[in-house]
């Protein structure tokens, strides 16, 4: 696991490499919410038809953010936390649930890139300087025009938020590396590709060779990286390119003429 995790954070290798299409979930509004002063058991008139468990909700006049923390598939009742902070109870309220936190099937490690699957615009990060992940419950809904990498999810994969959040449903093309799952059992199969394993046995031998003090280590470690850096060549997103040395005035019609310095003569 330690010779597989290091050959994996060397590079974005391309077979860690994975894309998905999420969908957003606008704002669910559908009937009326109530709930008593201090209570977390909140009672709709109408069951959303998806679980509703993480999201949050705002409920009628009260300005506060509230997560839910249990809810059922078509449920009219659900629990919340806090508790609600008014010293009235809400009877047949308006409310507002709210998706902040969306994540990929796959789990990421790290989210290389978004885009907009009508158009295929990319869709920018946001800067932690400017955002944090709860942005999308201070503003109200529109066209997603950034996203936020927010905290873990329960697996262990990447989670992130969108700014502004989606005022209709949209499909977000989510690019990313994905976790990399450790080995537990005889039968587990690595990650690295069958043509690499001299390089992950080599790299395994170092760690065994060193916590046995064996000088042998240094020799695995050097065939380790020698066959990573084969590894690099291999799977270069620049592979296919081509590259063509070209004169400095080539295709240039317009501007000064380049001549030599006189001082190096004629016939050269």
């Amino acid at each position: 696991n330690l010779a597989q995790s290091e050959i994996c954070s060397v590079y974005n290798w391309p077979f860690l490499m994975a894309h998905e299409i999420i969908q957003t979930v606008p704002d669910i509004t559908t009937g009326t919410a109530s709930i008593d002063s201090g209570s977390t058991s909140l009672t709709l008139s109408s069951g959303p038809t998806d679980s509703v468990t993480n999201r949050f909700v705002k409920l009628g006049s009260d300005e506060n953010w509230y997560q839910i923390t249990a809810h059922t598939a078509g449920a009219t009742s659900a629990t919340i936390t806090p508790s609600y902070v008014p010293s009235t109870n809400l009877t047949a309220g308006t409310y507002k649930i709210r998706k902040l936190w969306y994540s990929t099937t796959t789990p990421l490690d790290t989210i290389v890139d978004m885009k907009n699957s009508t158009d295929g615009t990319f869709i920018p990060s946001a800067s932690p300087r400017d955002a944090d992940i709860n942005f999308p419950l201070y503003y109200d809904q529109g066209s997603v025009e950034r996203y936020v990498v927010s905290v873990p999810s329960t697996t262990g994969g990447l989670q992130f938020s969108f700014i502004y959040s989606p005022s209709e449903k949209q499909n977000i093309i989510v690019r990313g590396i994905k976790t990399v799952t450790e080995l537990s059992s005889d039968s587990d199969v690595s990650v690295i590709p069958g043509r690499w394993t001299s390089a992950l046995l080599e790299l395994a031998s170092f760690y065994a060779f060193t916590s046995l003090n064996d000088a042998r280590s240094v020799a695995s470690y050097q065939k380790a990286y020698q066959t990573i850096d084969q590894m690099r060549q291999t799977y270069s997103y620049d592979i296919g390119r081509r590259y063509i040395t070209r004169s400095l005035t080539d295709g240039i019609t317009d501007g000064p003429a380049y001549t030599e310095p006189q001082q190096l003569g004629t016939g050269l």
